[in-house]
């Protein structure tokens, strides 16, 4: 059985590292609602481009461009988004192997 110090010693390590834990989830937070923010401060400027690329579509409907043109698939290109966080090192190495 424990002593009552290495009780001690655990709960001190418990709830230090719950504090850690709650520090990193603000940090999250935060983090995250400047990223919602952005994306919403780009909304304006999506729906305009959209709006610009129909109308320009629309204008010019019998254009024949190469990337109309039905192709075999010869090569395909993955393109993988990761973090580069040293806590998240073990998924970006996941990803990038795999």
């Amino acid at each position: 059985m424990a002593s009552l110090k290495e009780i001690k010693t655990r709960i001190a390590s418990v709830q230090s590292t719950r504090k850690i834990t709650s520090a990193m989830k603000m940090v999250a937070s935060s983090k995250l609602h400047h990223a919602q923010n952005a994306i919403e401060s780009m909304l304006p400027y999506a729906a305009m481009l959209e709006h610009i690329l129909k109308a320009f579509l629309v204008s010019t409907p019998d254009t024949d461009t190469p990337f109309d043109e039905q192709r075999p698939v010869k090569r395909v290109a993955l393109l993988v988004f990761s973090s580069n966080s040293s806590l998240s090192v073990v998924d970006s190495m996941r990803m990038s192997s795999s």
